[in-house]
């Protein structure tokens, strides 16, 4: 029953990271939103939540706005994957900034350095 309900969550996770996607894309219209992707969605076992880990190229200043406006629009993007995909509840959804590319170059510089010594 357990590989059942994951397996659920995990169609649930892909349908939303994919019409979230989407819907951001065509829908936020802010030049101050630096490029952003998708890098996971994580919903609880309930489906009433779903954190959204979102990557941005940007500084700093950009980034955390970003993240707030993505925040501040979860109830119209609640909204949208409601019409985009059919589940009994959309997950109250939280926007989490992932920093994980930021960490991949550090590491990548220390390499080429340690390379070069």
């Amino acid at each position: 029953m357990a590989r059942k309900n994951y397996d659920r969550i995990k169609r649930v996770n892909s349908l939303i990271k994919q019409a979230l996607s989407d819907i951001i894309k065509n829908e936020v219209k802010d030049p101050k939103i630096g490029m952003l992707s998708i890098s996971k969605v994580d919903t609880t076992k309930d489906l009433k939540y779903a954190k959204i880990y979102i990557s941005v190229l940007g500084d700093n200043e950009q980034r955390a706005h970003t993240i707030e406006v993505l925040n501040k629009l979860s109830r119209f993007f609640m909204h949208k994957l409601n019409e985009e995909i059919r589940i009994r509840t959309i997950p109250e959804l939280t926007f989490i900034l992932d920093d994980s590319m930021d960490y991949y170059f550090h590491i990548d510089e220390l390499l080429k350095k340690a390379k070069e010594k």
